[in-house]
């Protein structure tokens, strides 16, 4: 693995520099172009000639004006190293023969790097992955949920006296968010206690689920009467990038998907969803939150390498104090937790929760982009939609604050957010408007049952719904984009 480290272009790389040749750029991080350096090719050499063999190269990716470094043995004069077909920039050959520095071409796509000298040519067995024609996959950039990294023996296992090793467990992720002066057992149990004590938000009456007992009371308990964080009944799902969902102010999301188990490890129907913004912090750009996303597609799934390298991604979201941007609280980045369960009460229904500025605690809030069902098949959010049929349409729309309610449920397997008698409101308005409700989305809209991930076993992988494997399919052409947009002219 090489670890991302900061320049002054806001990029990361270890043991190289990128130069941009005119035909490359890389608007979001503000980097300039450069001069090509000359050909360098030593026309005697003390090496005792042999034929090529590259060993590996570093970096596996870049754009034109990359330095990338290939270890091997490289005797006696070396006569050409290609990127594909087309020739390096330069190149030089170190003392020892054990390396060469080449830069990539201007017009580097990606392919398979060569070396040659008169008794032969040996050629890399990985490609050199170009920006420009980026190389990506579902499972490794956008929903991970290889048993492997979700079962990690050491990232999903919270260990008490080694509280920073079970990184991605429920227990450390509630830690880092805490108040510093809370404890994290206090901290989960007022969370969880507020399906029982809160009964309104935003004016709208919420309905209290006192079965919330049931999953504090399986929650296995220190001598003290403490929650055991070693042994909390959450299983980690999956690990999922919402770049797409990116602003001004953010990169989108990374989230960690987590299932309710019981006493004995059976998955229950209850999921709870960290949404963590990708903030602009600490040198992070738009341009480099993509490539550390991007980068996970080229290393091997499953793989030490790959998990070591999503940790550092992730530690960069979900660690408290990684970000000192105003307006976060308790230094974390959380931008919210939302459930989705039938677990507690029928119907099914979604919450969110936030952190709160005053009392740095978890906060039942409103569900985001869904009016109190209430509101459903009235002329009041019907008026709403003819005057903002065109912002609907295009998914640009906000639903007003003050329609928004506190529990979103979906009252049956085909739950849809209707309209009226004679409301006048196009289906194709009211499809959209509903799809972007939580309950719309996660039931008729789009033929789910409720769960877009379904919880899985401890030996197996969490199921996708249709809808969500298609989504990811755009997520990822859409990082796609982005990647070359933001490195490539």
């Amino acid at each position: 693995m090489f670890n991302w480290k900061k320049n002054a272009a806001g990029f990361r790389s270890s043991a190289l520099v990128l130069i941009f040749l005119s035909g490359c750029n890389s608007p979001d991080s503000g980097s300039t172009a450069g001069t090509p350096l000359p050909q360098t090719v030593p026309s005697a050499s003390p090496l005792a000639a042999q034929k090529p063999r590259i060993t590996s190269f570093t970096p596996v990716s870049g754009i034109g004006g990359t330095s990338v470094t290939l270890n091997g043995s490289f005797g006696g004069v070396i006569s050409a190293v290609k990127f594909g077909s087309l020739p390096a920039t330069s190149f030089t050959l170190a003392a020892d023969g054990q390396s060469i520095v080449a830069v990539a071409p201007a017009k580097v796509d990606t392919d398979k790097i060569s070396v040659e000298n008169s008794l032969g040519t040996d050629t890399s067995t990985s490609s050199f992955e170009s920006y420009c024609s980026p190389i990506l996959s579902v499972a490794n950039s956008v929903v991970i949920t290889d048993l492997s990294v979700v079962g990690d023996a050491k990232r999903t296992v919270y260990n008490k006296d080694k509280p920073s090793q079970g990184v991605w467990t429920l227990s450390y992720l509630m830690g880092q968010m805490k108040p510093p002066s809370m404890s994290t057992s206090d901290f989960i149990l007022s969370w969880l206690n507020q399906w029982k004590s809160v009964t309104s938000v935003n004016g709208f009456p919420v309905p209290t689920r006192s079965t919330i007992d049931q999953v504090i009371s399986n929650w296995p308990k220190l001598g003290d009467g403490t929650l055991d964080l070693e042994r909390a009944p959450f299983r980690l799902l999956a690990i999922t990038n919402r770049i797409d969902l990116r602003s001004t102010k953010n990169a989108g999301e990374g989230r960690f998907v987590f299932g309710l188990v019981d006493v004995l490890g059976v998955s229950q129907k209850f999921t709870v969803i960290f949404e963590y913004q990708q903030l602009f912090a600490n040198g992070e750009t738009l341009n480099s939150w993509a490539l550390q996303w991007h980068d996970l597609s080229l290393e091997t799934l499953p793989s030490t390498k790959f998990n070591s390298k999503l940790a550092d991604l992730t530690a960069k979201f979900s660690n408290r104090n990684f970000t000192d941007v105003a307006g976060t609280v308790n230094g974390n980045a959380i931008g919210q937790i939302r459930t989705n369960e039938i677990f507690l009460l029928s119907p099914w229904e979604l919450r969110e929760f936030h952190l709160d500025a005053a009392s740095g605690q978890l906060v039942q809030s409103v569900t985001a982009q869904t009016p109190d069902i209430t509101l459903r098949a009235t002329s009041t959010l019907d008026d709403w939609m003819t005057a903002n049929a065109t912002a609907i349409l295009s998914g640009t729309s906000s639903v007003p604050s003050g329609f928004l309610g506190g529990a979103a449920p979906a009252l049956n397997l085909g739950f849809k957010w209707k309209n009226a008698s004679n409301s006048g409101v196009s289906e194709s308005v009211r499809h959209a408007f509903s799809l972007n409700t939580c309950s719309g989305c996660h039931a008729g809209e789009t033929s789910t049952a409720f769960m877009h991930l379904n919880p899985r076993e401890i030996t197996g992988v969490s199921v996708l719904s249709q809808f969500l494997q298609d989504d990811s399919k755009n997520r990822l052409n859409g990082l796609k984009n982005l990647v070359i947009q933001n490195n490539c002219q």
